[in-house]
């Protein structure tokens, strides 16, 4: 991979990293270390949904909006093979 070079990122202030739903943490971590290694003032992360079993990598977040299960969810933006993004609440996909 190779770096990413931007001329507007030559000055930051403050980041705030935003996820509608944080498992892994892989991305999050390297978004954090781009945005420090560039001397950032703060990096801040918020996740709507956090599912803290799913963590390879250790990653604070600083906002959470709930914590859930290692399950399937879709709604807010969430889908399932391009479906059930629109719901209005966040629900469980059951695979039989």
């Amino acid at each position: 991979l190779e770096p990413l070079t931007c001329p507007f990122l030559t000055v930051l202030h403050g980041v705030f990293l935003c996820r509608a739903g944080t498992d892994t943490g892989n991305t999050l971590s390297t978004l954090k270390a781009f945005f420090v290694q560039r001397k950032a003032k703060s990096v801040k992360i918020c996740s709507l949904l956090d599912k803290p079993e799913r963590r390879e990598v250790n990653v604070d977040i600083d906002y959470v909006g709930f914590t859930i299960p290692d399950k399937f969810v879709v709604g807010y933006g969430l889908d399932y093979d391009q479906k059930y993004r629109n719901l209005p609440y966040v629900g469980v996909v059951e695979f039989d």
